[in-house]
């Protein structure tokens, strides 16, 4: 399960929802002319449609924005729910994260949060600032801090917790029966190949990069 998933609330609400833009990919999503011209209808492909010319695959490119559309519409309404609390979705889960797991250093809610360190120090800072986390030395590595919610914090994230069962629910409908463990699967393998650069994975070696300009150098 993705890591914001875990700590948002019943995993199956967050895996669930893709599952219903992947059936939807089986259809025509044509909302620009270069979409359009890229390739044929998918609903009648039995494998993914490929134009030489354009160079696109129609159904990774549906699949692609169906995912992205899915997390920003999730995300925006998180966010106008958690108005009424003065905290953002990214807040809130930073909240529920130390609720989950008191006491653990900041690497560890990079890890959980799926975030970067300078956007989880940002938003510790401001949680701590509005007295709702503490920060602690850790107990044998004085180069870490831990992170524990305040009386005030705890109290705050739980009625944020239970004021949104509505976007689970609603979250949980969007499941196609029997999917489930589908649905999380690949969450998890979009998760896990993208942590790594693609870019990055498909260079050259840099030993091998710098030989080949030093050849490409002599030639000319």
């Amino acid at each position: 399960m993705p890591p914001i998933a875990r700590y948002f609330g019943d995993g199956r609400a967050l895996c669930g929802r893709v599952d219903d833009f992947i059936a939807a990919s089986a259809y025509p999503f044509q909302s620009s002319e270069s979409e359009a011209a890229c390739a044929k209808p998918v609903g009648s492909q039995k494998q993914p449609v490929f134009n030489p010319e354009k160079g696109c695959r129609m159904e990774s490119h549906v699949l692609a924005m169906c995912l992205r559309r899915a997390y920003l519409a999730f995300h925006r309404q998180v966010n106008a729910w958690m108005l009424k609390y003065g905290i953002t979705a990214d807040q809130f889960v930073m909240l529920r994260v130390a609720a989950r797991e008191p006491g653990l250093m900041q690497i560890e809610i990079v890890d959980r949060m799926a975030s970067d360190p300078n956007t989880v120090t940002a938003i510790l800072r401001l949680l701590e600032q509005r007295g709702l986390i503490l920060r602690k030395a850790h107990a044998t590595d004085g180069r870490a801090r831990c992170v524990f919610l305040t009386s005030r914090g705890r109290k705050l994230q739980q009625r944020a917790y239970e004021d949104s069962g509505p976007l689970r629910v609603a979250l949980e409908e969007c499941v196609i029966p029997g999917n489930l463990r589908q649905s999380e699967q690949f969450l998890k393998r979009v998760h896990e190949k993208f942590l790594t650069s693609i870019a990055e994975t498909n260079a050259p070696p840099a030993r091998q990069a710098g030989k080949r300009r030093t050849q490409r150098a002599i030639r000319t």
